[in-house]
């Protein structure tokens, strides 16, 4: 590269640095009030320009955009050191991905040990449900391994018990689908296809999952990156940011979930059943997404296990009927 185009990338990060800096400063009881004990402002400063040393896209981004990646990374507890988490530049805009590797630390940090990995073709692969699930997978060593089969997820808690799940091809390829950036040559699903199976048994099991705050909000940010939703933290004192979703799924949100400017939701009804309800006037798989992670994070931390493990429901069922796979 030559020495004046070094110069010019040189200013151009000197300048996001100043930038951020000073966005973070002029709010910092904001931002102070969503980031975790362990990091700062300048922390997580720090690690969007070192991201940008490495992928110099995300000096295109907006510097908005990038404060606000950075608080959604800051609210589920993951770095985006491009190990646990990643700031991705599409266009101009800064998007927060955890990756699977932050989602098994997040569960480390409330005593669940999480394992996965992904199956191929040549492995002893074998599990059972019923009342003694199991789970044996013997990796191929003495030749290629082949073809991606699979991936699973197993949870370890603390009272003895585990759980896993299987994502199969049909599973795998649901999530692809929805992707925004599945087609794109840089997207994870075109580069790194057999980690991105690896996260889908990932979410999958973070069903079974005790619920956390950090945890919510880490797969609401991961579905937003995968639909293209524009990504929002779920809570910043004196404002209530929610994700840029279509214009007739905000207009059903107002009118059955209480978002301002409508009144305030009924506290006697269960957000489960109003979603669930709700789920009937919607039309498209994309509008289903965009209602559950607004459900999701209007009632962050505040979901029983059983009754986020039914808004899942419902909404597979009711995307399943949606696109034909169900009658």
């Amino acid at each position: 590269m030559a020495k004046n185009e070094m110069t010019a990338v040189d200013r151009r990060r000197g300048q996001m640095r100043k930038t951020l800096r000073d966005m973070l400063a002029k709010g910092r009881d904001r931002y102070a009030a969503v980031l975790p004990r362990h990091l700062t402002p300048e922390r997580m400063a720090n690690l969007a320009l070192t991201a940008s040393t490495l992928n110099p896209k995300l000096l295109d981004c907006s510097p908005e955009s990038v404060c606000l990646a950075l608080l959604c990374a800051s609210q589920t507890g993951i770095e985006p050191d491009g190990y646990h988490g990643h700031l991705i530049p599409y266009g101009t805009q800064c998007t927060f991905v955890p990756d699977f590797k932050g989602l098994i630390q997040l569960a480390l940090n409330n005593g669940v040990v999480v394992d996965a990995q992904a199956v191929y073709e040549n492995d002893e692969f074998v599990y059972e449900l019923g009342s003694t699930p199991r789970i044996v997978h013997r990796p191929a060593i003495d030749e290629e391994r082949g073809e991606l089969r699979c991936a699973y997820a197993i949870a370890h808690f603390k009272d003895g018990r585990s759980k896993f799940i299987v994502a199969t091809k049909s599973d795998i390829a649901k999530r692809r689908n929805v992707s925004a950036a599945k087609n794109k040559a840089d997207s994870p699903w075109q580069q790194w296809p057999e980690m991105m199976a690896v996260k889908t048994s990932v979410k999958m099991l973070s069903k079974y999952l005790p619920r956390s705050p950090e945890m919510t909000a880490a797969t609401a940010a991961d579905d937003a990156a995968e639909l293209g939703i524009q990504q929002q933290p779920t809570s910043i004192p004196g404002q209530l940011p929610h994700p840029s979703i279509p214009s007739r799924t905000d207009a059903l949100v107002q009118h059955t979930l209480g978002e301002p400017p409508g009144p305030e939701p009924d506290p006697s009804k269960d957000p489960v059943a109003v979603f669930s309800e709700a789920l009937e006037n919607l039309d498209t798989p994309e509008e289903v997404d965009s209602l559950f992670q607004v459900m999701i994070e209007k009632n962050a931390g505040q979901l029983s296990d059983q009754a986020y493990s039914d808004a899942c429901e419902a909404r597979d069922v009711r995307k399943a009927v949606l696109t034909g796979e169900l009658t």
